[in-house]
């Protein structure tokens, strides 16, 4: 019975990679430095079901996965990093837990902010030396837009997912 319920964490967290490289990859919109995508769908799912372990787990795989089958530039660890951090932050605060939009909100505004407004600002300048000023102001005003829309959007989801029956069949 217990290889049954390792098995079946294995293929929901492999199927959830998938997911975060197809909506990361292959259907988002990206310019030179600003990108809008539906991966935090399957990030906060990952999140919630599998907890702050097993989420940068399941991010950093797909990080690798994603550069592995549709590389859009070189290789930077520092986007690795952010994977990391974005899956510790999900599933430190929607893991294993009840769904709260305070939980919700949390974890998107830290990734917003430590993740979109710090980190990888810092990256795209390591990379390509944007000028941190000239970028900024573009991309809060992606944030000031994007973080209260996913909020939204992950509350809805959410709470509307069989989350604690799919932990019970995954757990035990």
């Amino acid at each position: 019975m217990k290889t049954k319920k390792r098995t079946k964490k294995i293929v929901l967290l492999a199927l959830l990679v998938a997911i975060m490289v197809i909506f990361s990859r292959f259907i988002s919109i990206e310019t030179e430095f600003l990108k809008f995508s539906f991966t935090f769908i399957p990030e906060a799912i990952t999140g919630a079901l599998f907890g702050p372990i097993w989420t940068p787990v399941a991010t950093v795989a797909a990080d690798f996965i994603g550069m592995w089958i549709a590389p859009k530039a070189q290789f930077f660890f520092g986007f690795t990093l952010n994977a990391l951090i974005t899956g510790v932050i999900y599933g430190y605060f929607l893991g294993k837990r009840e769904v709260k939009w305070s939980n919700i909100a949390w974890a998107v505004i830290l990734n917003a902010v430590i993740v979109r407004l710090i980190l990888t600002p810092i990256w795209l300048y390591m990379m390509y030396h944007m000028p941190l000023l000239a970028i900024m102001p573009v991309r809060i005003l992606k944030q000031c837009i994007t973080v209260p829309l996913e909020i939204i959007a992950l509350d809805l989801i959410l709470r509307r997912l069989p989350l604690a029956r799919w932990r019970k069949e995954i757990d035990g």
